[in-house]
């Protein structure tokens, strides 16, 4: 017997089929049109300029580059690479997934707002911005942590085994120069290590962790990449390694080959720090502000800490806590830059960044500290051990006394007319101005034994201060070499103390006169020939016009001949 098939049933099976056929196929394309646009991007996913000419860029192949076109002359190029695991068959990769979030948008809500658990459940961040329902409640990206003013996200799996990078950038003053970068991966029994390369072969320099000073908390090893060549522009690079550990298992963790360092994943996550300075100072101090953000902040309330958090932008330094500078000849080919610095003032300046006039006055080849009460330390800069990581720290320079920077070099010139104007930076980053007076350059050669020579402070005094109605202003014409000079050098100074000056028995042009910050004339207060003895001078806060200044620092200068001496005043209306 013949079976004879049916017709209509074999046309719906041809149907069903043809249609299975074309669900398949618009599948398949679907998945390759929301790849393609990631898969196909030529530009960054997200780019943040760390400072001129430099650039933290996440690449849409997940690779993390720091620096670009237009970066100074010398600055070390960093390139992040992150191989995928070998062995057994090649897995099948799937689409990129790429996205850039900020805090507060929604889905990414953060911080100690109920808000941070943006869908409710007591959790916070357990879903990832990937693209991916990663806590299986049928939605996705519906609760994870918008970290920063710019988040860039990548994410991209290969077969079981998917790769997860996020960076993070704050336009906050404090942090505009860092960058910190979390990489995470899952579904991988070998974890290979993220590699973090110079492409320029310039070598990675480890410091020890205590550069980052007592505040910071625990964390991984420090590197940093010197510029390869010299130049004002040019810029040093470092990193911080950002998870926890004991020491010894922070530093071994990490191993160096020349311009690359290799960092495991510990349970398939790591988080790195990255900063651009112009200085090691600079990166280190930046660095250390990445730690912080790191392990976060407290909620003073419920004791909740969240990571990631910056602290609160750092202020502005008064004027009361800036202390006076004067610029002062060291001999032949050498000048000395000298701070009186009270016990609340600031110390912490980066002895590459002083500047004159907006002109730089080089890398001082010693660094001295005077306190009141004790005996003065002295360190090679930079060169010391230890000194890379924080100088103050090894001089212990504490309380009040002097700092003195050594400098090897002509004697700047300042522009007729042009304000003795000394600018310097913080280690933490702020630019400050400081009150200077410059000391005309002894040419005599009584300072070639290599040493300075400067008018004794006891000379000029004044009380009160700081003052709101007046101010009275003591000096001393001195009689001998002894009363009128401190001398700092290695050897005996070129004077006997016993000896009288030229003038002890005739007179010398004396002077005393305020000076705003800016080195402008504010007020003449004595100006005359006189010869040695005690003398008094006031002044009620008014300029040369009569008018009431403003409130904050001027610099009180007494001038005998050609040296001279300073003292901070503070007025406040």
């Amino acid at each position: 017997m013949r079976v004879v098939p049916d017709r209509p049933q074999g046309r719906r099976r041809d149907r069903e089929g043809q249609r299975m056929l074309r669900i398949r196929s618009i599948s398949v394309l679907l998945s390759l049109l929301i790849g393609l646009p990631a898969l196909a991007q030529s530009g960054p996913v997200a780019a943040s300029a760390l400072a001129p000419g430099v650039t933290a860029a996440l690449g849409p192949d997940g690779a993390l580059t720091l620096t670009g076109a237009g970066a100074p002359a010398g600055t070390p190029r960093l390139v992040s690479t992150w191989t995928w695991p070998s062995g057994g068959r090649p897995q099948r990769s799937g689409p990129v997934f790429t996205a850039v979030a900020r805090e507060g948008d929604a889905g990414g809500h953060r911080g100690f707002s109920p808000d941070a658990d943006d869908d409710g459940d007591g959790r916070t961040d357990e879903d990832l911005l990937d693209g991916v329902d990663n806590d299986g409640d049928g939605r996705i990206d519906e609760d994870f942590a918008a970290i920063s003013h710019q988040m860039g996200v990548w994410s991209q799996a290969r077969g079981a085994v998917r790769r997860h990078v996020e960076t993070y950038h704050w336009s906050w003053p404090q942090l505009e120069t860092l960058v910190a970068a979390r990489f995470r991966q899952t579904g991988a029994e070998a974890l290979e290590p993220l590699v973090l390369r110079l492409t320029d072969h310039t070598p990675w320099r480890q410091l020890d962790q205590v550069c980052l000073g007592d505040d910071v908390p625990p964390t991984g090893p420090l590197f940093l990449a010197a510029p390869s060549a010299a130049g004002e522009a040019s810029r040093w690079l470092g990193v911080v390694v950002l998870d926890a550990g004991g020491p010894r298992e922070r530093t071994e963790r990490v191993r160096t080959t020349g311009h690359e360092l290799q960092v495991p994943l510990r349970g398939g996550e790591v988080a790195v720090a990255l900063a651009s300075g112009l200085t090691r100072l600079q990166v280190i101090d930046d660095l250390a502000a990445g730690v912080r953000l790191f392990h976060g902040m407290t909620d003073p309330v419920t004791g909740r800490r969240v990571a990631w958090l910056p602290p609160a932008v750092r202020p502005s330094v008064p004027a009361g806590r800036i202390p006076a500078a004067e610029l002062l000849a060291g001999g032949p080919g050498r000048f000395v830059l000298r701070l009186a610095v009270a016990a609340d003032q600031v110390r912490r300046f980066d002895p590459d960044l002083f500047r004159l006039a907006g002109q730089p006055l080089g890398i001082p080849r010693e660094v001295v500290w005077e306190p009141a009460a004790a005996m003065a330390r002295d360190l090679d800069w930079p060169d010391a051990p230890g000194a890379a990581c924080d100088p103050y720290a090894v001089l212990e320079a504490t309380g009040a006394g002097v700092l003195l920077f050594r400098f090897a070099g002509a004697w700047p010139e300042v522009a007729d007319g042009e304000p003795a104007r000394l600018t310097s930076v913080l280690a933490d980053g702020r630019t400050v101005t400081l009150p200077v007076s410059l000391a005309t350059p002894d040419t005599s050669g009584a300072l070639a034994a290599g040493g300075t020579l400067r008018l004794s402070p006891r000379l000029l005094s004044t009380f009160p201060n700081p003052f709101r109605v007046q101010t009275r202003v003591r000096f001393e014409v001195p009689t001998t070499a002894g009363e009128a000079y401190v001398w700092d050098g290695d050897g005996p100074p070129p004077f006997a103390p016993e000896q009288r000056l030229p003038f002890a028995d005739g007179g010398a042009p004396v002077s005393v006169r305020i000076y705003s910050v800016e080195g402008k004339e504010v007020a003449v207060l004595f100006a005359q020939h006189v010869g040695p003895g005690i003398y008094e001078a006031g002044w009620d806060g008014r300029d040369q016009l009569g008018r009431t200044v403003a409130s904050g620092a001027y610099i009180c200068k007494l001038q005998i001949e050609n040296s001279s001496v300073t003292k901070q005043l503070i007025f406040v209306r």
